[in-house]
């Protein structure tokens, strides 16, 4: 699922806690401890609170990085302080308890990520994704591009759209040759002319 699809759960859940007569309670909601997003309640007296977090895993050597949305209840606050506010919800297993979570672990892939509630199957998308990546960047690394006509627009338009404003010094009729190539993961344009050489980054 995409991050988006997390956002719509997180609004949905903080809607239900609303129905079922929970007050969101703006005293505990001064400071944060972190969290991506959280929003604290209270019935009865007690304290509540609902936070996405940002955490990660190691398990076999294998990095994983996944969203975990807590519902909290504190073992500390009690009561709606007199109106003051401020006061924080600390978090942890010394301060609160949680109640219910739920994990999406993340899948690397290019440029976007999407979201699984299952971890292996998110570990194995990436590794997929990482050989994919690394391969196809051995197949791609130093491919001459074809003078065609066409191309020698495509290149300095992109050359154009690269460079700062009042530095376009390469014309359509000087590009002899251009080149794609990479480094550390970023993907650069090399246009060589009868008098110079001019590299761009492309992405990344």
């Amino acid at each position: 699922m995409k991050y988006a699809e997390i956002n719509k759960i997180f609004s949905a859940t903080v809607a239900q806690k609303l129905a079922e007569g929970f007050s969101i309670c703006t005293n505990t909601m001064a400071g944060s401890q972190g969290e991506i997003a959280f929003v604290n309640f209270i019935k009865d007296g007690k304290h509540y609170a609902l936070t996405l977090d940002r955490e990660f895993s190691w398990d076999d050597d294998i990095y994983g990085d996944y969203i975990s949305m807590k519902w909290i209840v504190s073992d500390e606050l009690e009561g709606d302080f007199g109106g003051r506010t401020s006061i924080t919800f600390w978090r942890g297993s010394k301060h609160s308890e949680v109640i219910e979570e739920q994990k999406w672990y993340k899948a690397e892939s290019y440029g976007s990520c999407n979201w699984f509630v299952d971890e292996n199957e998110a570990k194995r998308i990436t590794a997929v994704n990482r050989i994919r990546r690394r391969r196809n960047k051995d197949n791609f690394d130093g491919i001459e591009i074809k003078m065609t006509a066409e191309n020698r627009k495509k290149i300095l338009r992109i050359y154009r759209a690269k460079k700062q404003r009042g530095q376009h010094a390469i014309k359509l009729a000087d590009i002899n040759s251009a080149q794609i190539t990479h480094d550390r993961d970023r993907i650069f344009l090399t246009i060589k002319t009868a008098t110079n050489e001019q590299t761009v980054k492309v992405k990344g």
